[in-house]
């Protein structure tokens, strides 16, 4: 049962996901900000108009699923609330030890230049000025969070159990192709993606801190 409870601290705490945020792919962005909204009291008017920037950190944005979730997710929080510069920070792709060439959504992209052209390709189909830097995994926090910063200096914090990591098992997505020779063109064909993003068999959670 999904459970959301704010504490005395100011801090709302979203448990049992689940398959909730289970839908279309092109739907992702838009249905993961409006269900933040829905269990979040009065977040949406805080950052209404006032956020300067926002940053996503996760170690583990190294696949074209991947990448396409958190952009659309900040596309669509940059219609519901206005204006802000984005940035991904994420960590240099690791390849298949078995010598095996990525074909799906789900695999790791070839290096870190790759990810980056896609992601800067996907933020300009969906008009969101988006950057990435790839850091050394040492140099990461271990968390997966979204850190929104406000006009007046103060700071909205997002926390994602599984980051977008709870819904890009590789498994659920082996029938989907990516041309990963050709990154730009897949990212100006991915509005046109038509599969089911689809949860991990286990629960997550988010963590507003404000």
């Amino acid at each position: 049962m999904l459970n959301s409870r704010l504490n005395n601290s100011g801090v709302t705490i979203i448990e049992n996901i689940d398959d909730r945020l289970d839908v279309n792919v092109l739907c992702f962005g838009e249905e993961f900000v409006g269900f933040l909204f829905d269990h979040v009291k009065g977040l949406k008017e805080k950052l209404h108009n006032r956020v300067e920037r926002i940053e996503y950190f996760d170690k583990y944005i190294v696949s074209p699923i991947s990448a396409h979730l958190i952009v659309s997710l900040m596309a669509s929080l940059k219609r519901a609330i206005g204006y802000f510069t984005a940035e991904i920070m994420t960590a240099q792709p690791k390849q298949d030890h078995r010598g095996r060439s990525p074909y799906c959504v789900a695999d790791n992209f070839y290096d870190d230049g790759s990810l980056a052209d896609f992601i800067n390709t996907l933020g300009r189909q969906l008009n969101l000025e988006v950057y990435s830097e790839v850091c050394e995994p040492r140099n990461m926090p271990h968390g997966r969070s979204l850190v929104i910063h406000l006009s007046d200096t103060s700071i909205v914090k997002i926390i994602l159990d599984q980051g977008m990591g709870y819904w890009t098992s590789r498994r659920a997505y082996s029938r989907e192709r990516f041309d990963f020779s050709d990154v730009n063109y897949e990212a100006t064909e991915a509005c046109k993606w038509n599969f089911t993003v689809k949860s991990a068999d286990h629960d997550s959670y988010i963590v507003v801190q404000r």
